[in-house]
């Protein structure tokens, strides 16, 4: 059979719709629902194309099957097994009766068209079985390809209402009877936490959202399958912005988090949280100048990310908030900075900027033990003062621990929306030295601004000391009481539309540290700050501005400011280009919080480590390692994956690294082979494998790649077999090799999966097997630097225990962080592990971890030895005297970055 040959499209679809009547024919922006599913499988080459309705709908359909050229067969209500049968027989008298139906029904407005040619040509690939479909794909994004023989033989077979109302189960449910295939979708259209079906006026609100946003984009129609799944994030998802309101605080907060929101809006839904107290008219008036900001006082239930921006934040909040969707603090200060899922410092800040009071990382430690994944619990903290503190000479080794709780993930000063207006080039080139500027006083232009409040009220007061000094000086005085006194020479604004790009203007900028500070300086203007507190003291000076004190300064401190010349730091200059804010939340909000993968228990305490992807937690009930947040895209494990990948990692690609590769699976066997000597035979390896799985010894290697171990376990006597998730690899294993090998996401696995082996010169033909992956099928389960891949290692371990007979053996490799690199620089292990890896192992726990899992650890075995990452030895000659002096030290006492780790299921082998 072609692919076009006697296949037949066939939509169903009626009108009688319990939870949501006739949407079918509901206005979906424009159209009706039915027509996006028509206009969809048009696009699936077929020689006819059906809609299959009931007799009651017939008529108010007859009109959009033939609009978009469908043949318009009715039938049963109930029975829609016997409304398809209906279709067949219809044409089974023609020239080319239907042998084939590619199923879909008309609730379906986003199907992936793409995926559904694929099935098509994957039936086909496989023989044409009774029954086919992908998995994994969002709900209501798929098709089914069906026998129509076989679609016939099932209504004579079944009587259940289940089957006549439902099709596809009047096969699958019957395997004995037919061979149905259901396989995991490829990776690009693999997503079966979305939903794209119409069943609910909530599902009929969410598509209107989606074809809203592809209208938008202006998207091709019917819309790819990376088209439907951005518009379904989009209608999923809610960024929800927790500025501050507070007044005293500055109006800065609510401005950046306006400003972002409209900037994001046409690509992600975003609100302004706001709680019932905050009613202010300054709130009011700047968010009424912003535009159209959507704002509540509930946090709506589709919150996928929240934006803190909100100065200081309690600990406690934060928390609450992480229960609901991640934490993405910017700028954060309070105690609330160490629980933040992501931190986004984008003005430096010092390397403690709250105070650790009473509070030390020992004590966090100590009652993160006492934490339980039934209370997820974590310890409280306290602040002694509101305002930030630094106490540089009572830093402890706590405080360094904790620090990497505090660090931020990124710190990008560009992310502020610097101005467009500059200085031209050279413009105060005559009043620089030194890399300072030198103004004569009574000449210099200044503009002072303390931001939209100036809650310390210091803008007039330093104004009106240089205007005495004799310079020509603007100020913006938002406090419109202190408008009387002027000089000819000073000049008050209440408020200066559009600042930012006006600073240029002024040769010096008088601010507070702050944005103003920063976008002067890329405006090309001198820039000195002011400072209300000692914590703003600290930050100038920390920024390298020319800073006074806390307070305002007297006349004289002016003066000699100006003597001794004003800094010119190189954090921003006129040169700098800005990088947007609003891209990286963006990039964010579809970021992942996770989990422990092993226990479930969410990550409510200080985390170990921040890196610019990913910020890295341990749990207080297993000990596991992991990032609790993911700030990158899923890896496709492709051909590209281990062709180009790796090969710029290791210098050669994957086959090229083959025989390598098996040799390291060689060494492996013969662990393996003398813990299976021990454990079945008392060590008697001559007749080790006697009787056993009459007489096979069988052996399964998940995530086998393209089977360089799955070789090396067949060169050691062993059954091998395989399975792996890129189709590529198994596809290699299976007519290279000659491996059986099944592409499948462990721990979901088939019951068996077919595997030919291919003719030799003494056979005739070729030979089919059906392998099996039965419970306790297997001697031993391997995999070699694969189970930090996984999300759910509970579910991993829980089938690698179901897999194995007692005493059956459990072998994997993976980082360590007990090695040397984890050990003296935990922050550059953190920062260098992949993305993709869930899980970071620590020898010291591994043991009572598999522990819960019935596996019992019989040998370690430290790998990925690197004399060179021991401090202060980064340059040491590889082979030389101090070199083999530290790789001694790093394998006597297990400092490899990798490890091996060998485990026993624990029970009999006849259990």
């Amino acid at each position: 059979m072609s692919v076009y040959s006697g296949v037949a499209v066939v939509v169903q679809a009626r009108l009688n719709s319990s939870r949501l009547p006739r949407k079918a024919l509901l206005n979906l922006c424009g159209k009706p629902l039915l027509a996006y599913t028509l206009a969809a499988m048009r696009e699936i080459p077929a020689e006819r194309y059906i809609l299959a309705c009931d007799h009651a709908s017939k008529a108010e359909f007859a009109s959009i099957a033939e609009q978009y050229h469908y043949t318009l067969i009715s039938g049963s209500e109930t029975d829609v097994l016997g409304r398809f049968c209906s279709v067949i027989r219809q044409f089974e008298s023609s020239l080319r009766p239907i042998t084939t139906i590619i199923r879909a029904t008309g609730d379906n407005p986003f199907l992936f068209t793409e995926a559904a040619e694929a099935s098509v040509k994957r039936f086909v690939e496989l023989g044409e079985p009774d029954y086919f479909t992908y998995t994994g794909l969002p709900h209501g994004s798929g098709v089914e390809i069906l026998k129509a023989k076989s679609l016939l033989t099932a209504a004579q077979l079944t009587n259940d209402s289940y089957d006549h109302e439902h099709v596809g189960p009047a096969l699958y449910r019957y395997t004995d009877t037919f061979i149905c295939v259901k396989e995991t979708a490829p990776l690009q259209w693999y997503a079966p936490h979305l939903r794209t079906t119409v069943d609910t006026q909530e599902d009929f609100n969410r598509a209107e959202l989606m074809m809203q946003y592809l209208q938008r984009e202006k998207t091709a129609m019917p819309p790819s399958s990376s088209a439907v799944m951005k518009a379904c994030r989009y209608a999923g998802r809610i960024a929800v912005f927790v500025p501050s309101v507070r007044e005293g605080q500055g109006t800065g907060h609510l401005r950046r988090a306006c400003s972002l929101m409209q900037e994001l809006s046409p690509q992600l839904r975003c609100v302004l949280y706001l709680r019932s107290s905050s009613t202010s008219s300054f709130v009011q008036d700047i968010i009424k100048k912003a535009g159209s900001i959507e704002t509540v006082n509930e946090i709506p239930a589709q919150a996928c990310v929240f934006i803190l921006d909100n100065f200081r934040t309690q600990a406690e909040e934060v928390r609450q908030l992480k229960k609901i969707a991640p934490v993405v603090a910017l700028d954060e200060g309070g105690e609330g900075r160490a629980y933040a899922d992501y931190l986004i410092d984008i003005l430096p800040t010092l390397p403690y900027p709250i105070e650790l009071s009473d509070v030390s990382a020992s004590k966090l430690s100590r009652d993160s033990s006492k934490a339980s994944s039934s209370s997820h619990s974590a310890s409280n903290r306290t602040v002694d003062r509101p305002e930030h503190t630094i106490d540089h000479s009572s830093r402890t080794s706590d405080h360094s621990e904790l620090g990497e709780a505090l660090r931020s993930n990124i710190t990008e000063v560009r992310f502020i929306a610097l101005p467009q207006k500059r200085k031209r080039d050279g413009a105060l080139k005559k009043y620089e030295k030194n890399g300072k500027y030198f103004f004569p006083i009574e000449n210099a232009k200044l503009l002072v601004a303390c931001g939209g409040e100036d809650a310390a009220q210091m803008g007039l007061p330093v104004a009106r000391t240089f205007a005495e000094l004799g310079a020509e000086v603007s100020v913006v005085e938002p406090n419109e009481k202190n408008y009387s006194q002027q000089k000819v020479n000073l000049y008050v604004y209440p408020y200066l539309e559009n600042l930012r790009d006006r600073l240029c203007e002024w040769d010096i900028i008088v601010t507070h540290y702050g944005f103003t500070a920063f976008e002067a300086l890329a405006a090309g203007c001198a820039v000195i700050l002011v400072s209300p507190t000692e914590y703003h003291y600290q930050l100038g000076i920390n920024a390298g501005f020319s800073t006074m004190p806390a307070g305002i300064p007297s006349a004289q401190g002016f003066k000699a400011l100006f003597k001794a010349g004003i800094d010119i730091p190189s954090i921003v200059t006129p040169q700098s280009k800005e990088k947007s804010l609003a891209d990286f939340i963006l990039k964010l909000s579809t970021a992942t919080a996770h989990r422990c993968p092993l226990c479930d228990e969410q990550a409510l305490l200080p985390p170990e480590g921040r890196a610019e992807n990913k910020t890295v937690s341990r749990c207080p009930v297993c000990g596991m390692y992991y990032p609790s947040f993911i700030a990158a895209e899923k890896k496709d494990y492709s051909e590209q994956y281990f062709f180009e990948e790796y090969q710029a990692q290791y210098g050669k690609t994957y086959l090229e690294d083959f025989e390598s590769i098996k040799r390291q699976g060689l060494r492996r066997m013969s662990i393996i082979n003398a813990i299976y000597a021990k454990v079945f035979n008392g060590g008697k390896e001559e007749s080790l494998f006697e009787g056993l799985h009459h007489g096979t010894k069988r052996i399964l290697d998940v995530g086998c790649a393209y089977g360089p171990f799955l070789a090396a376990a067949k060169e050691s006597g062993w059954n091998p077999v395989g399975t792996d998730i890129s189709a590529e690899a198994v596809h290699y294993v299976c007519k290279t090799l000659q491996l059986p090998a099944c592409q499948a996401p462990f721990p979901v696995l088939p019951a068996r999966f077919p595997f030919t082996v291919e003719k030799t010169f003494t056979e005739q033909h070729n030979q089919s097997l059906s392998i099996p992956l039965e419970s306790g099928g297997f001697s031993a389960v391997t995999m070699w630097f694969v189970i930090e891949h996984f999300q759910d290692l509970n579910s991993v371990l829980q089938k690698v225990s179901d897999l194995l007979i007692g005493g059956g053996i459990f072998a994997f490799s993976t980082p360590a962080l007990s090695g040397v690199t984890g050990r003296w620089n935990r922050r550059l292990f953190f920062a260098q592990s992949p993305t993709d890896h869930y899980t970071i192992w620590d020898r010291w726990q591994v043991k009572k971890q598999l522990e819960q899992y019935g596996f019992t650890v019989k040998k370690i075995v430290s790998i990925g030895h690197h004399p060179e990452r021991f401090p202060h030895a980064a340059k040491i000659k590889k082979g030389g005297f101090r070199w083999n002096i530290l790789m001694l030290v790093s394998k006597l006492f297990k400092l490899g970055d990798s490890m091996e780790i060998y485990a026993v299921k624990q029970g009999a082998f006849d259990d």
